[in-house]
């Protein structure tokens, strides 16, 4: 399955390979732990962005998502 978003926090839902497209046109690929970092996002956007964890209430590992940092 193939999904586009503008939304990175999607790429934390799904298992699997991430794209992320930089500004050149070139693309980051790999799982989204190692493509969707502080640096890739801020680079991208152009602004200061954080990405966080929290642990999950149910279950085991983490709960992850980003956000304008400053």
């Amino acid at each position: 399955m193939i999904m586009t978003t503008h939304d990175p926090n999607h790429a934390f839902l799904y298992p699997g390979r991430v794209a992320l497209m930089k500004p050149d046109g070139s693309l980051l690929t790999g799982p989204a732990s190692d493509v969707i970092t502080d640096a890739t996002l801020s680079m991208i956007y152009g602004t200061d962005i954080g990405v966080f964890s929290v642990a999950r209430r149910a279950g085991p590992g983490e709960f992850k998502f980003c956000s304008p940092w400053q």
